[in-house]
C-alpha cells in the first residue's frame, strides 16, 4: 500500500437495523471494491444500536474485505453495539479498535513490517 493512501472511514450516524442496512451496505461494499482501497474503518461512534442482521453484514464485510485483500475494522463501539456482537457471536469475525488512532496506529505497523 502507498504510505500517502488514507483509508476510507465510513461513519453512519444512526441505529444499523434491517430497515436500514442497504444503505450502509452498498456503502461498505463500495468502499471495499473500490480499487485504490486498502484500508476501511467503520466508525460506530454515532450509532446508539445493531441488531443481529447488522453484525452479520460487518462480519461479512470484513470476510469480503479480507477476500479482496483488504483489511476491515470497526471502532467506536459502545456497550450496546458489543454486546449484539457478542450475542451473535461476531465480535470473533469484526476486528474491533479502540478508535480510529489505534486503527491508523495499526495500520503504520504493518507498513513499516
Amino acid at each position: 500500500m502507498d504510505k500517502n493512501q488514507q483509508p476510507v472511514i465510513l461513519r453512519p450516524n444512526c441505529a444499523l437495523t434491517t430497515s436500514n442496512l442497504d444503505v450502509f451496505w452498498r456503502s461498505l461494499h463500495g468502499a471495499i471494491n473500490d480499487e485504490f482501497s486498502r484500508e476501511i474503518l467503520v466508525d460506530l461512534q454515532q450509532v446508539e444500536f445493531i441488531d443481529s442482521t447488522a453484525a452479520v453484514v460487518l462480519s461479512q464485510g470484513t470476510k469480503l474485505a479480507e477476500s479482496h485483500g483488504k483489511r476491515l475494522g470497526c471502532c467506536g463501539i459502545n456497550s450496546q453495539v458489543r454486546m449484539v456482537l457478542e450475542l451473535t457471536q461476531m465480535e470473533q469475525f469484526v476486528r474491533i479498535f479502540k478508535d480510529e488512532a489505534a486503527f491508523l496506529t495499526q495500520t503504520s505497523q504493518l507498513l513499516a513490517a
